[in-house]
């Protein structure tokens, strides 16, 4: 598995930027700013396992623009243009969604994501098989930490 495969499992979609998601009631009050990420790794495959991390630790500076699509925008802002949402679901607090992203070689990867979300704090769960057969599951905690800083990373920095 190589390391554009990796990045896909880690991070999450600028492809999900699409407007009309939810009504614009439901995403009131989801926040800008800067955002920690922690995602922690549950693989079931040793050679797998050994390349990725137990967890990994981000933060980015999430705009009003992002913030106004809701909270699965802002869990897959930092997604690559190989991925697509298939389909979405959001409301009273909780979203569910799927997203399909080509693998280096071209096959095709799967995520089922569930998650809940106040207007600073997202959960999210997300379960893959890769493009060779193997499941990963995720678990992201993201929180909103404050103001975005000159130094925070806007999306793909």
């Amino acid at each position: 598995m190589g390391s554009r495969t990796i990045h896909l499992f880690v991070t999450m979609a600028p492809a999900l930027l699409v407007a009309g998601i939810a009504s614009a009631a439901t995403l009131e009050g989801m926040q800008a700013g800067a955002w920690n990420r922690t995602t922690r790794f549950e693989v079931t495959s040793p050679l797998v396992a050994k390349l990725l991390p137990d967890s990994l630790h981000s933060t980015v500076c999430i705009s009003p623009q992002v913030a106004k699509r809701g909270p699965i925008a802002i869990a897959l802002v930092e997604d690559g243009p190989d991925c697509r949402l298939t389909s979405s679901k959001l409301g009273n607090g909780s979203f569910s969604a799927t997203r399909n992203c080509l693998a280096k070689d071209g096959r095709a990867e799967i995520f089922n994501l569930t998650g809940h979300f106040t207007s600073s704090a997202i959960e999210l769960d997300s379960m893959a098989r890769t493009a060779r057969g193997t499941p990963i599951k995720t678990s992201s905690e993201l929180r909103r930490i404050g103001p975005c800083q000159a130094n925070t990373p806007l999306p793909g920095q």
